[in-house]
């Protein structure tokens, strides 16, 4: 059974060139011109994944994200943002408000695709496959902090994101990938992975491809981190099972709300 994808744009092209592409790629697709429509189409469709542009009239893409988000059905539906404004507080604003990822216009497809696959997967939630209510096998307990491995050949790195995660996680800050899977060996696993990309002797990608070989960290979501903007890279990340990929320097909010949607993916809209 083919995916159902809605697409919600005011922008004519744009949803023509996603309606074809995605359909190209065996999606079924319905391209909406405004969120007032896509409600209406919403009272007999449930679609499987939601691309919204935020720039809309009357009713803008944060609006409808507010709605979607309350609807009994719509709760768990994976959205993915766009915006001609690239900013990082849109980016922040998205994550806070119960989207799972955000992308500028003009975007790369081979990263649209790469987003889709990523949200429509359950493996990059930290979700089995066949938990019908989406609970992660990870439950948050108020009393034990979750636990979160930074790795990073960066000591100052290390010691800003070990210093500005402690007020809520359980941190341990290893300084490359080699000495992390070390480490993997002798302790439980964490509950979330932050990882730069550009290390030696084993850089990220290495890292990530061991650790998701191991059958207990399968599902363990990876924030990746790097210097450099490439949407290649960010595509590459996605294709080895990363869940984001963040840019150094990175915004604090942001990461912040990157691994709440992360530890907490169900109920990761602050709102709910």
């Amino acid at each position: 059974m083919k995916h159902k994808i809605l697409v919600i744009d005011d922008e004519n092209m744009i949803r023509s060139i996603l309606k074809a592409s995605l359909q190209s790629k065996g999606y079924d697709v319905e391209a909406i011109d405004s969120a007032e429509k896509a409600f209406e189409w919403l009272k007999d469709n449930l679609p499987d994944l939601v691309i919204c542009d935020i720039q809309m009239q009357p009713m803008d893409g944060y609006g409808f994200l507010d709605k979607f988000r309350k609807g009994s059905h719509t709760q768990k539906t994976p959205v993915i943002m766009l915006s001609g404004v690239e900013e990082k507080k849109e980016r922040v604003k998205c994550y806070r408000n119960g989207a799972q990822d955000f992308l500028s216009k003009p975007f790369n497809r081979e990263e649209l695709y790469a987003l889709i696959i990523k949200n429509l997967d359950p493996i990059y939630y930290n979700l089995e496959p066949d938990s019908p209510d989406g609970i992660s096998p990870q439950k948050q307990t108020k009393s034990i902090p979750k636990k979160i491995l930074v790795i990073d050949d960066d000591p100052t790195i290390r010691m800003i994101l070990k210093t500005f995660l402690s007020v809520k996680y359980d941190v341990e800050a290893m300084g490359d990938g080699k000495a992390a899977l070390e480490w993997l060996e002798r302790k439980p696993p964490p509950d979330l992975v932050i990882c730069d990309i550009l290390m030696e002797p084993m850089n990220g990608y290495e890292f990530l491809e061991k650790f998701r070989q191991r059958g207990y960290t399968k599902h363990t979501p990876v924030i990746m981190l790097s210097r450099e903007d490439k949407t290649e890279d960010r595509v590459d990340c996605y294709s080895r099972l990363a869940q984001d990929y963040l840019i150094k320097p990175f915004n604090p909010e942001e990461l912040e709300e990157l691994i709440h949607k992360n530890l907490f993916p169900v109920n990761c809209a602050r709102k709910w």
